[in-house]
Order: C-alpha cells, then sequence, then structure tokens
C-alpha cells in the first residue's frame, strides 16, 4: 500500500503543497485512490471468478474490453461482463502489462490501464447521454 500511495500510483510526495492543511487533505485523497487499487488488485487475485460487476461500472467494462478488441480481437464481446480477474488482467494490458500467464499484474501496470480506462469510460458515458438528449432545431442548441 505504501508503495501505490507514494510511487505506484499516486505520487503524493511530487506534491508541492507547502500547508499542512492542504497537503493532509492531498495525501487523504490520494491514500483512497490508492486503497482503491490495491484492492482491486487483490480481490482480483483471492475471488478471481466474480463478476466484474462488482467493482466496475459497465462503461468501464466496455471500455476496457473495447481498447482490448483493438488488438485482441477474440476477446471478450462488447456487452459481456468477464470475470473480475480477466477484466483485471485486460486493464493491465492496457496499461502495458506483457507477462505470461502465470505472471499477475502489478500495480503500476494497472493503474496506467485504469488511468486509459477511466478516460475512456467518461467519453463513452457521455456519448450516451448525448444519445439520449432531445436535440434542438436550432444550429447552435
Amino acid at each position: 500500500m505504501n508503495y501505490t500511495w507514494k510511487s505506484g500510483a499516486c505520487h503524493v510526495e511530487d506534491s508541492q503543497l507547502e500547508s499542512f492543511q492542504s497537503l493532509a487533505k492531498w495525501a487523504i485523497l490520494h491514500l483512497s485512490v490508492a486503497t482503491r487499487e490495491e484492492s482491486l488488485l487483490r480481490l482480483s487475485r483471492t475471488q478471481p471468478e466474480l463478476p466484474a460487476t462488482e467493482a466496475f461500472s459497465r462503461d468501464q467494462m466496455d471500455a476496457a474490453v473495447a481498447l482490448h478488441r483493438k488488438n485482441h480481437p477474440k476477446g471478450p464481446a462488447l456487452g459481456a461482463t468477464p470475470a473480475l480477474s480477466d477484466l483485471v488482467r485486460i486493464i493491465a494490458g492496457i496499461g502495458g502489462f506483457t507477462a505470461s500467464s502465470k505472471h499477475k499484474p502489478g500495480i503500476k501496470v494497472f493503474v496506467r490501464g485504469m488511468q486509459r480506462i477511466d478516460a475512456a469510460a467518461e467519453a463513452h458515458a457521455e456519448y450516451q447521454t448525448m444519445l439520449t438528449r432531445p436535440t434542438s432545431t436550432h444550429p447552435f442548441g
């Protein structure tokens, strides 16, 4: 956890905040992020067959599968619910994980993958919202 908080995901020591109060808030926020990332990795190892819906949103799963299928067309279908361990491995692969099946992804590649997944999921969710909004006949909305 300490590695994730300091170097692996959050880089809390790189902060240039000067007041103790601001630094404490920043550190606590990043500690919650590090805790989530570490718990996802641990859960994927202790309960690998758990459905990914237990830990990820549908947008995150669809974003991960879509980015994965770009290079692996025979991967899970869009809209499928993979096992948690499979989705974590897919996300880590998007982050640069290339080890064989006997190795488990580490925090750095998982966090890099999650950053890409979260951005893609946010874009996908906004796109879906735009599709359902009523449209105006005025050319500028």
